[in-house]
């Protein structure tokens, strides 16, 4: 959107990440506060595991996360990892 004459343009796409690696790390915390993510709290960690990485054919514009009975699904761009889980 052009924000002097509020009409559409046509807006440019840039990649702006690249994931090259077989597998990502995954890292669930029991923390509410926002805090340094240099900072580590292992103490509050309730999940750690490594997943491999699947590369998407399509683009997904938005992080999204979804889950199902199987897992928790985490997808951006071409980037998608699947946290297995069982209840």
């Amino acid at each position: 959107m052009d924000f002097a004459s509020r009409e559409p343009v046509k807006a440019a796409y840039e990649r702006s990440d690249v994931c090259v690696v077989p597998a990502a790390g995954v890292a669930a915390e029991a923390i509410l506060k926002h805090y340094n993510i240099y900072d580590k709290v292992k103490d509050k960690d309730v999940l750690k595991v490594k997943v491999p990485v699947k590369k998407l054919s399509d683009v997904v514009e938005q992080l999204t996360i979804k889950a199902d009975k199987s897992a928790l699904t985490i997808a951006w761009d071409q980037t998608e990892i699947a946290v297995p889980m069982s209840f």
